[in-house]
């Protein structure tokens, strides 16, 4: 009895050794699995919660920003209109000046914004410049100033301007800084329009006033109809200029320019 009770016994405990290991090894593998699946199940994590280069949104379909909207072009303003000069001068000065013009022709137009016909004939200087811009030097001198201590000379000058500027006078601007009647008077010259033409000498060629055409038109008026049309002629001389440059002026000065 006690010779089989002992191997029973040693079978017993080595099969009880043999599951404790088994168990054991299964314990062990069981772990070992479990941890593998953790790290696994960590990295799948992260790589699903990164967006796979694959399902990133491509260039071509990414919202490109909005185009900067360049400024509109700033629109230039308008070129001012050159700034108008007019100096004031006594007639001395003038006459001073005409050696500098030397070996041109120089036309002086007297007139002043209350004299009509002086208002009415002014364009004719301005094309007699144009036509002859580098043979002539057209000048033109106001006589606005009447000597009245409360109107000096600047007193006129916003007038005189606006109308140079209405016509585009780019001639030379003066405005007489002595009473119009003392120059009348030193002049021996009985009203305006008038105008004064010196030769490329500096020499005065020809000077056009009432007297000048009045003479002519009144001559001529009583050669043809006798003394009534000749009255007549000198009634219209007194609204109308006694000259215009046209007829009178223009001509006399092409003359000049072919000596």
């Amino acid at each position: 009895m006690i010779r089989q009770i002992f191997p029973a016994q040693s079978t017993t405990k080595l099969r009880s050794k043999q599951a404790l290991a088994g168990r054991f090894f299964t314990e062990q593998w069981k772990s070992l699995v479990l941890s593998c699946l953790c790290i696994f199940g960590m990295t799948a994590s992260s790589a699903t919660a990164q967006v796979s280069p694959s399902a990133q949104v491509s260039p071509s379909a990414q919202v490109s920003p909005p185009a900067q909207v360049s400024p509109p072009a700033q629109v230039s303003p308008p070129a001012p209109e050159a700034q108008l000069t007019i100096a004031n001068r006594s007639w001395a000065d003038l006459m001073a000046m005409l050696p500098t013009y030397r070996g041109k022709v120089v036309v002086i137009d007297l007139w002043s914004t209350s004299c009509d016909p002086c208002l009415k004939e002014y364009p004719g200087i301005l094309a007699l410049q144009k036509k002859h811009p580098q043979e002539i030097v057209c000048i033109s001198w106001n006589c606005d100033y009447i000597g009245v201590k409360t109107k000096p000379v600047e007193y006129y000058r916003p007038r005189v301007v606006e109308f140079l500027q209405s016509q585009n006078s780019n001639i030379v601007h003066l405005m007489c800084n002595e009473p119009a009647d003392e120059l009348f008077e030193k002049l021996k010259l009985d009203s305006i329009p008038a105008v004064y033409v010196f030769d490329q000498q500096g020499r005065q060629a020809k000077r056009f006033d009432g007297h000048y055409t009045r003479t002519a038109s009144n001559a001529s008026a009583t050669q043809s109809t006798g003394k009534a049309a000749a009255a007549a002629a000198s009634e219209e001389d007194e609204e109308e200029s006694k000259f215009s440059y046209a007829e009178d002026v223009a001509p006399f000065v092409e003359k000049l320019l072919k000596k």
